[in-house]
Order: C-alpha cells, then structure tokens, then sequence
C-alpha cells in the first residue's frame, strides 16, 4: 500500500498560516498518513554556495519547524527531518521540542559526523537515511557517518 507523510518543507516556511496548520492537522487523521513531515531547516545558499546569514529567514524556518515538531508530538506522528547547511540549529530545536524517544527520520543525510553522533546519542528512536550522495568523491563527511 501507499502510505504519505505531511509537512511544510523548510524551503517554503514563508507559506505556513493557520490555514495550512488546519489542512495538515485535517491530513494527519487519515488512517495511511503515517509522519509528520518533511520539515526542518535548510539554510543552504544556492548563490554563495554556502549558509544563508538574513536572521529573518532563518528565524521564519525555525519557527516553523518548532510548530511543526510540536504539533507531530502532540500527535504522536513520528517525524521526518530536512536539514542542511544548519546542523547546531536542528540540533538545538530538536532537542528544545522532541522527547528523547519520539521517533524521528533524518532524511537524506548529508551532515556531518559530529551531528550523526550527537542525533543518534540523545535521541533512541532516530534513523539517519542517505541517498546516493555518499557514494560521491566529494562527499567524505557523509561517508565517514
């Protein structure tokens, strides 16, 4: 069967409302909807090819993100997590927002081995996933995870 997971992409943090707070909570009660997510924090800078700095970008997907892991816990949807270019970021909401047992998948994994560890000791439901990426010559952090 197909089963779906729900959320507001970091990328588009600009289009949460109320409104898509209510159609999410709506989606989250049929029966094969099974996450809450993908939601997170992408701080990737397409045009420097590095971190974003504008503090009002940022805050708006940290905003976003912590309605959002709320809102899985309350539900008890496990969640699925974005995270690039914004590992002590995730880091800390998530501990700020998530019980150390909720269960969590980090999708696409391209962080560093410093944030594996650190998810993977504090958080006794997570799974890291990983994509063809870490088999990339220029991928060693991910490698090294």
């Amino acid at each position: 069967g197909i089963y779906g997971a729900f959320g507001i992409h970091p990328l588009h943090a600009h289009d949460w409302d109320d409104e898509v707070e209510k159609k999410l909570l709506a989606m989250m009660t049929m029966q094969k909807v099974v996450a809450w997510g993908e939601c997170g924090l992408d701080y990737f800078d397409k045009k420097t090819r590095g971190q974003v700095k504008d503090p009002k970008l940022r805050g708006l997907q940290r905003k976003v993100f912590a309605k959002q892991m709320d809102l899985a816990v309350s539900l008890k949807k496990p969640l699925v997590v974005h995270t690039r270019f914004a590992e002590e970021d995730t880091l800390e909401l998530m501990e700020k927002h998530l019980p150390t047992e909720h269960p969590v998948h980090v999708h696409c994994f391209t962080s560093s081995n410093t944030l594996a560890q650190a998810l993977l000791e504090r958080f006794s439901s997570l799974r890291l996933g990983f994509t063809g990426v870490v088999t990339f010559k220029n991928a060693p952090e991910v490698q090294e995870v």
